[in-house]
């Protein structure tokens, strides 16, 4: 074999095997942490607002802080306390609740995306420290926090999350997923 084809083989199964460990290491923020972190894809800045609320509103999320520049769109919702699932009784959690963080950052162009912005008749505006902006597109990261009492000790603390709390919060990411994939549609 040529040296480039081995290069290019190595390169290849690097790319393949990687993102199976971006998914597995960042999706729960890891065994001892009390957060649910996932990307959501691409949303509106307009379907950023309509939609994020609505859905917090069917979950009965409050929300209680909002920020918008033009780096960043903001959502921070007030802790929501929750009754205990079967799974956090046996580990003598009395209490439970949790709390959710959206943010909305513009998503920027690389020479790779050029033809793509183009195909879509996108404007392009340009970002603080060179590079542009797709106007109007966002990556939306989910961040939940989780946090309990114990019967034990009656102080809010940080556990590792149990399976039926993820379970939860990952319909609720899946739920403003798919209302913002609907939103991003071609006219």
């Amino acid at each position: 074999m040529k040296r480039s084809s081995i290069f290019i083989l190595i390169i290849s199964i690097i790319f393949l095997i990687l993102p199976l460990f971006i998914n597995c290491s960042g999706s729960f923020g890891g065994k001892t942490s009390g957060r649910f972190r996932t990307n959501l894809g691409l949303v509106t800045s307009y379907d950023f607002n309509e939609k994020t609320f609505r859905i917090l509103n069917k979950y009965q999320y409050d929300v209680v802080r909002t920020e918008q520049t033009p780096e960043e769109q903001y959502v921070e919702t007030q802790w929501k306390d929750h009754l205990p699932y079967a799974d956090e009784q046996e580990l003598g959690v009395v209490a439970s609740r949790t709390r959710i963080i959206l943010r909305a950052r513009p998503r920027t162009r690389s020479e790779t995306r050029e033809q793509t912005v183009k195909s879509q008749n996108m404007e392009e505006l340009p970002v603080v420290g060179g590079g542009k902006v797709l106007a109007g597109l966002n990556r939306v990261e989910f961040v939940a926090e989780y946090m309990v009492q114990l019967q034990d000790n009656l102080e809010w603390q940080q556990i590792p999350m149990t399976k039926a709390v993820k379970k939860y919060l990952r319909r609720v990411a899946d739920e403003l997923k798919m209302e913002y994939v609907t939103g991003i549609r071609k006219f």
